[in-house]
């Protein structure tokens, strides 16, 4: 979803009371629902399913504060998400996107600390990373609402109709891949490209 949370609004649109039926009878379809939302009480309150996972989308503290308006704190999500682990349901961590500058490395491993210190992380689900990126026709129409945006002032590579920002080299995230390795196996975790 780039522009939606399908958690975010369960209050009102009832989503999850509408599909958590269908993925019951269905065992051999598989839903992720991404979120940086705490609406988790219609999860708690339903029997935990293995083909419905929710994952969470966490970026480092300095670029949540800065983009992420409106989006509940790190702690405030990793609350909901321990309550949903510790209730049975499997739970994703996403890394997205990851946006490079400097000191990212004593950002993101702060991050991990904090993660990692608070859930289980062998019962994790999955766990990825990824650039920022987003299809070309989407990021004109962002850039035509936010024109002022510093973020979308940044270098951007074009390939596949998909506009990513890339850091100049691939250093900087096989950095962080090392650093998240020290708190889950690498057969726990993928990047997005």
């Amino acid at each position: 979803g780039y522009d939606c949370d399908s958690l975010a609004l369960e209050p009102v649109s009832k989503f999850c009371k509408y599909f958590l039926p269908f993925f019951s009878k269905h065992p051999e379809a598989v839903i992720e629902i991404r979120t940086k939302s705490t609406q988790v009480r219609t999860l708690l309150e339903h029997t935990p399913l293995e083909n419905c996972i929710i994952a969470m989308s966490f970026t480092a503290h300095d670029e949540a504060k800065r983009w992420e308006h409106k989006v509940p704190s790190i702690a405030k999500r990793l609350d909901a998400l321990q309550k949903l682990q510790q209730a049975g349901w499997p739970i994703a961590i996403r890394f997205e996107p990851l946006i490079f500058g400097p000191d990212m490395l004593e950002r993101y491993l702060s991050l991990f600390e904090q993660i990692f210190g608070v859930l289980d992380s062998s019962a994790i689900h999955s766990v990825s990373t990824g650039e920022f990126r987003m299809p070309v026709e989407y990021m004109k129409n962002i850039i035509k609402l936010y024109p002022d945006e510093a973020l979308f002032a940044r270098p951007m590579h074009t390939k596949n109709g998909v506009m990513s920002m890339l850091a100049k080299d691939s250093c900087p995230h096989e950095a962080i891949e090392e650093l998240l390795f020290g708190f889950i196996s690498t057969e726990q975790y993928y990047r997005c490209a």
